[in-house]
């Protein structure tokens, strides 16, 4: 025991002066052979103690009789990285997330973030170029009378720049910065889905960003301005017949050859693809097609199999077959276009002949920006609408004489909802900020997306069983099952959640994002010994002391119960949630390592426990996200709400690292769940009195429902939904407490239809005023106004389109 109690106090003073934890595992050695051993056993344990210390703390022989051997039976075991994973994690960059596997996030790096802002010019489009457009749009209209975004609304966005949001000014276009993007399409989408997935596919993951990245001069010079002013309209086509998420298995080929073009014999390619679920490619006017090239001739070298490669195709190129709709639950335009034996000239090709087979890469780093931006304003979006909607219907409607959000079985969903809402809100502006400052974060950018929109889901549900029969009966009156239809668009689009979670977000992002593991990786994979050996040393040092550090930290934690935790830079009044912060991002590093040792490169088919790893990182990135939004805003009324987010996110943290732990080989299980639950699990979901006192106050009129969502459209006249909704809600909060003067009279009325209604009767019986009638009046025709569903005559439902248009694609579509 002597041994052991000297280990532990030279170990804390190591961390406290910042020594080299590789030598604290030979201390260790030493002082416990010693201790343990025995009077005529010490001697000879010393002895081998001293050996080993000088084994392992001389470079030349630890690298020599350790690293070597143990690099030469590694490469052997371990999988080979393919071109698209080598793509995949060279991709973007890496941010806030390399912290948190790092297990001591440096809170300094997150406070100095510049907030995401917008520039007076980015301000002034959205309050009128956007405002403009959202006031023309009738979602209801788009959606069921014209089953298209209207040619006017189109017209509008082309010649209003709304198509040029990434375009730098110089082609003539908006120039705009990734929060502004996030702005301009969370406001439209609020107005119109179908609108606000037009507008985002044009500036995401498409031809616009690829040029802009990768384009030849005289491909830039020709396209972006054209893009700018909305002369073309492309779309990118990437997923195939065969080919969903695994992109990299695509059968579309495109073969090197000469061909004729404008009457010359040029250097090209035979391009044949099948594609599908293409959004805007039934009326692109320019199509990226995605495509594995081959040079069996060996025009272009010595290689056969060139790889990805990408190509700009105009969409009345003889060949390309175009025009085509899926019905994806929405009004957007999405098809299929397709081709056999096109030919196109290299430079069609984006960047050119020297970009031939590069197009992995190029799209996994212009996905780690757009996929950031886009769906997650989506997500977030309608988080913040529904909040916004749902926590006013549910003051007014009423069921057994009271609000139905006064029920605690309607409250629960509600604070639901306003957690997900501040959530994603908070989420969305570090994401942005991040983007702001340079950073292209391939890991967060899928996490985010996979995170936003999966929230998404369990928002919509929780106001849809709020709503009941009002977000079931279709209209104009509706605004809740538009979305609903639509969720599966945004949960399968830029990467399948289901996918996204279990093979991106940790799968890759574990080597992309841990301080050591990609060093060591490729170390294993380099060619040359000497050098392997070295870059293998100092990583595998360097993820010993990591490993080291965090087994100690999660275990001194847990047994003080995180009180003696001070995190370093923070603010005062949020120093308590900052800890917890600390402590869990300390065990989550913890449990990478126990997960990466226990299952290694086998670890991609394990997408059990890589899922449950995506929601721990989620959960923390969302904590993050939330304290530097809550020091930001600086806004106190926010405070229970942040708190009640911080704890619930570190308790699904703890589900999801308990759930990890429960499905590690035992001896695993038991040693690092034991440091970091030598109690058991401590952290405990927000109490039910809690959630309901959120709910409450979401339910009340003023800066806390405004602060929950910003950034909608949300007009206000009483021939819009929203505008009832707001009517009625002010309404009901002004008469409430004359309600409550009347209730025990009101109970001794008629209430039924037959009968005057049940102010009137009070009014005749002397228990209120003319003025008190006219109030209660006013009040109960907005209520039942709200209530109103729209209903439909017989001859309303003899339209058949629906059925001319099955009849037509079953007809004429291959």
């Amino acid at each position: 025991m002597l041994g052991l109690l000297i280990y532990v106090l030279t170990h804390t003073i190591a961390i406290a002066r910042h020594a080299k934890p590789f030598t604290h595992v030979i201390l260790f050695g030493i002082v416990s052979l010693s201790g343990f051993a025995g009077e005529w056993m010490a001697p000879w344990a010393f002895i081998i103690a001293v050996a080993v210390f000088t084994l392992l703390t001389l470079p030349s022989l630890r690298q020599r009789w350790l690293i070597r051997p143990a690099l030469r039976m590694a490469k052997p075991l371990m999988p080979s990285i393919s071109d698209t994973e080598r793509a995949a994690l060279e991709a973007g960059t890496v941010s806030w997330d390399a912290d948190l596997f790092s297990g001591v996030p440096d809170f300094q790096k997150l406070r100095d973030y510049p907030p995401a802002t917008l520039t007076t010019r980015e301000q002034a489009f959205i309050d009128h170029q956007v405002d403009a457009l959202c006031d023309s749009l009738d979602d209801w209209d788009i959606r069921k009378r014209h089953r298209r975004v209207p040619e006017p609304i189109w017209q509008r966005l082309k010649d209003d720049g709304f198509l040029s949001l990434i375009i730098p000014q110089a082609y003539g276009g908006l120039e705009f910065s990734p929060h502004a993007q996030s702005e301009v399409v969370s406001k439209i989408a609020s107005a119109s889905g179908a609108v606000g997935v037009s507008v985002m596919v044009p500036n995401s993951l498409g031809p616009g960003e690829l040029l802009l990245m990768f384009g030849t001069k005289a491909q830039k010079d020709y396209y972006l301005p054209r893009l700018a002013a909305g002369a073309e309209v492309p779309c990118f086509a990437l997923t195939g017949t065969r080919s969903g998420s695994d992109a990299a298995g695509m059968k579309d080929v495109g073969i090197v050859c000469h061909g004729m073009h404008n009457g010359e014999q040029v250097l090209g390619i035979r391009l044949s693809w099948d594609k599908r679920y293409i959004t805007l490619a039934p009326i692109a006017t320019l199509i990226g097609v995605a495509f594995v090239a081959k040079d069996p001739e060996g025009l272009l070298g010595d290689k056969v199999d060139l790889g990805i490669t990408l190509a700009l195709l105009p969409a009345e190129h003889e060949g390309v077959n175009s025009g085509y709709r899926h019905n994806p639950a929405s009004a957007f335009m999405n098809g299929p276009t397709w081709g056999r034996d096109v030919f196109i000239p290299m430079d069609w090709v984006i960047g050119g002949q020297a970009r031939v087979g590069e197009g992995w890469q190029m799209l996994m780093n212009a996905l780690a920006v757009g996929r950031a931006i886009s769906l997650p304003a989506i997500g977030t979006t309608t988080a913040k609408y529904s909040l916004r909607y749902i926590s006013g219907y549910a003051r007014v409607r009423e069921q057994f004489n009271i609000p139905i959000g006064k029920m605690e079985g309607v409250a629960e969903p509600l604070s639901r909802i306003a957690h997900q809402a501040y959530a994603l809100e908070a989420t969305r502006r570090l994401t942005n900020a991040i983007l702001n400052n340079g950073e292209k974060p391939s890991v967060l950018s899928a996490l985010f997306k996979y995170t936003a929109t999966e929230r998404m889901r369990d928002v919509v549900n929780d106001a849809m069983d709020i709503a009941g029969g009002k977000a079931i009966c279709e209209g104009s009156r509706n605004v809740i099952s538009a979305v609903y239809q639509s969720l599966p668009v945004a949960i399968t689009v830029e990467g399948a959640n289901i996918l996204t979670r279990t093979l991106i977000v940790f799968a890759q992002g574990a080597l992309r994002s841990h301080p050591y593991l990609l060093k060591e990786v490729e170390a294993i994979n380099s060619e040359d010994e000497n050098q392997a050996t070295q870059e293998f040393d100092h990583a595998l040092c360097g993820h010993v002391q990591s490993a080291i550090g965090n087994l100690w930290r999660s275990f001194g934690r847990a047994l003080t119960f995180g009180r003696l935790v001070r995190p370093e830079n923070v603010p005062a009044d949020l120093s308590a949630e900052y800890a917890k912060l600390q402590t869990w991002a300390g065990h989550f590093a913890l449990v990478v390592d126990a997960v990466l040792i226990s299952f290694g490169g086998d670890l991609k088919r394990k997408q059990m426990i890589t899922g449950r790893m995506a929601d721990a990182l989620g959960g923390l990135y969302v904590v993050s996200a939330v304290l530097k939004d809550f020091e930001h805003r600086g806004d106190q009324i926010l405070r229970p709400l942040m708190q009640m987010v911080v704890q619930q996110e570190l308790f699904g943290v703890q589900t999801a690292l308990s759930g990890v732990l429960d499905n590690l080989p035992w001896p695993v299980r038991l040693k690092i769940g034991g440091a970091i639950f030598p109690f058991g699990k401590r952290m405990k979901p927000v109490s039910d009195r809690v959630r309901y006192q959120i709910a409450q106050s979401v339910m009340t009129p003023g800066p806390l429902r405004d602060a929950l969502s910003p950034g909608l459209y949300w007009p206000t006249e009483t021939t819009t939904e929203t505008g009832r909704l707001e009517a009625a809600f002010e309404a009901v909060v002004a008469t409430e407490d004359l309600y409550k003067q009347v209730h025990a009279f009101r109970k001794q009325c008629d209430d039924h239809f037959a009968a005057p209604p049940w102010y009137e009767q009070l009014l005749e019986a002397g228990h209120i005023n003319e003025t008190q009638c006219a109030q209660i009046a006013h009040t109960e025709r907005l209520i039942d106004d709200l209530a109103t569903v729209d209903q439909y005559a017989p001859e309303d439902y003899k339209d058949d389109r629906y059925d001319q248009y099955n009849t037509y694609v079953e007809r004429n579509y291959p």
